[in-house]
């Protein structure tokens, strides 16, 4: 990253981008440039679960890239291009967007490739809970940048079946990881959605064993399980909220319509209109009748 080279590469970017060979440029770089980013990444976070490590990973990458991407230019150079040569040259702000584009689509990249590290890490990041807490609220700065839920609902599942719905993980450990299993996912979704679908294949596993209920109650009973009854409470008052929103956007006033009254429907209110009429009415007839056949006896 000296001047010298730095001049020596700005130099060839313009040659190439003065022969309409911008796309290949482009695409050289951002792969040599990923590539790096997926070496450090994985070589800096694997197996790191009580650390942060986005704010080492961004000094890293201003560090390493910027230079090097602030070379580029946003129009091709003219053909009188001047050769800098000396050390104190910085390139200006017109060449440099092309070099930031390039720059946010690595940065994506960072982060896609970090998120992507922690979901294949997820089952060990759930088993070293809390003490690798922020090692989960980087993985959902991530998430919502890169967009790999899917992704990581799918390595989830996968993970979850191999390491632990298998017959010979006790009921015991499988409720323990549970327990902390809501905890992460609360942690990386608040909505609920990544605990739902995640979470549904280990209940529907405990389901099936016998001696899940015993060790539920065990468990609910021992000072030092606890957290069992409060994570289940938990999962309880969830599950009413939502069903509680959802009936309260049903009966939203603002988007409630009334049913179509069709010709049957006004037959049968005038019918029972008439006679609930003849039925109130009647009595006052049936007086005066009477006091008439009395009089007339």
């Amino acid at each position: 990253n000296t001047p010298h080279c730095l001049c020596v590469v700005k130099g060839v970017i313009c040659t190439l981008y003065a022969m309409q060979l911008k796309h290949i440029v482009e695409a050289s770089v951002v792969e040599v440039c990923e590539k790096r980013v997926e070496e450090y990444v994985k070589l800096q976070c694997s197996g790191v679960l009580d650390k942060a490590k986005l704010p080492s990973i961004s000094t890293w990458l201003d560090h390493t890239f910027s230079p090097i991407l602030y070379l580029f230019p946003s129009l091709p150079p003219p053909a009188s291009f001047p050769r800098h040569t000396s050390s104190s040259w910085r390139p200006s702000l017109k060449w440099r967007r092309e070099g930031r584009r390039i720059g946010r689509r690595i940065s994506m990249h960072c982060a896609k490739v970090f998120a992507s590290l922690r979901a294949d890490e997820l089952f060990d990041i759930i088993i070293e809970y809390p003490d690798s807490k922020v090692v989960v609220d980087e993985l959902r700065h991530t998430l919502s940048r890169s967009r790999l839920h899917k992704y990581l609902i799918k390595q989830a599942l996968v993970i979850f079946r191999k390491r632990l719905l298998h017959a010979g993980a006790s009921s015991a450990d499988i409720l323990s990881q549970y327990i902390s299993t809501i905890k992460v996912l609360v942690e990386l979704d608040a909505s609920g959605l990544l605990l739902e679908t995640i979470s549904t294949p280990i209940k529907e596993y405990l389901s099936k064993r016998s001696d899940a209920v015993r060790c539920v109650l065990k468990s609910m009973l021992e000072d030092q399980q606890s957290e069992l009854a409060a994570a289940i409470r938990e999962e309880a008052e969830n599950a009413r909220d939502k069903q509680l929103s959802a009936q309260m956007n049903a009966y939203r006033l603002d988007v409630w319509t009334p049913d179509v009254i069709d010709a049957d429907s006004i037959a049968t209110a005038e019918s029972l209109f008439r006679e609930s009429f003849s039925t109130t009415s009647a009595p006052s007839g049936g007086t005066g009748s009477g006091t008439g056949s009395s009089s007339g006896g």
